[in-house]
């Protein structure tokens, strides 16, 4: 079982602005930039000729991200809802990936860029809720 916390540990997703300006107001965003290494075990299997990054590891990064800002508040996270995931191409292996957040009270949306061209490759809407 991968655990995603200690595949994208914190020296590999670390923030370009201030996450504590992203409170609970409308449209607050950060931006966070990932080091997609060929160590991430999200690359086994998936596919051996040509690696390329999962859905299942944008989630994780996302979840890891909006953990790392509520804990600020003290609070942990789980994911609601699923909205909407949109993946324009592929991820491959050692690219730098910037993801802008944006918040709106308990809706998150990631847009994952790309440092070569800076043009999204994936979207995700989720619906994240603090565990009580």
């Amino acid at each position: 079982m991968i655990q995603p916390e200690e595949c994208f540990n914190f020296i590999k997703i670390k923030p370009i602005e201030n996450t504590s300006s992203l409170k609970h107001d409308l449209n607050d965003s950060v931006t966070f930039e990932v080091r997609i290494d060929e160590s991430l075990p999200y690359f086994n299997g998936h596919f051996p000729e040509m690696p390329i990054l999962p859905a299942v590891a944008y989630i994780d990064i996302s979840k890891i991200i909006a953990t790392k800002i509520m804990k600020k508040n003290h609070q942990d996270i789980y994911i609601r809802k699923i909205k909407k995931a949109k993946f324009l191409r592929p991820i491959e292996i050692n690219e730098n990936l910037l993801i802008k957040v944006i918040k709106n009270q308990d809706n998150w949306h990631f847009q994952f860029l790309t440092n070569k061209a800076n043009s999204p490759v994936a979207l995700l809407d989720m619906e994240l809720n603090p565990l009580i």
